[in-house]
């Protein structure tokens, strides 16, 4: 098994938002709720996100990274915790407005780690 280095969950955090965008790429609301492939696979990248971004928050010694990073990886679990309560629609937006700053935000950590 990978040892989970700082690298590592940076590079698996990253893979997951651009499996994410893959899925959803070309795709309205409707056509997320409706389609179950591309639902149900960004429901469990959406999940491993949430836990490497909560691993990858202990990897960090400035406390407002982890914060930030702990505070994503809480809202990620929380949406994706219990199958029988996915809120779609809060799956969406945060797939479509939270992902892109957050892209942003792990390319420039992985620039200085």
């Amino acid at each position: 098994m990978q040892k989970r280095t700082k690298k590592f969950l940076l590079q698996f955090a990253l893979d997951s938002i651009e499996q994410i965008e893959s899925f959803i790429e070309g795709l309205s609301f409707s056509d997320f709720v409706r389609e179950p492939l591309p639902h149900d696979a960004t429901i469990l990248r959406l999940q491993f996100l949430g836990f490497a971004l909560r691993d990858l928050s202990n990897k960090f010694k400035a406390e407002d990274t982890k914060e930030y990073l702990a505070r994503k990886a809480e809202r990620y679990n929380a949406l994706t915790e219990d199958y029988r309560k996915v809120d779609d629609r809060r799956i969406w937006e945060t797939i479509t407005l939270d992902l892109s700053p957050l892209k942003q935000k792990l390319q420039s950590l992985g620039q200085i780690a």
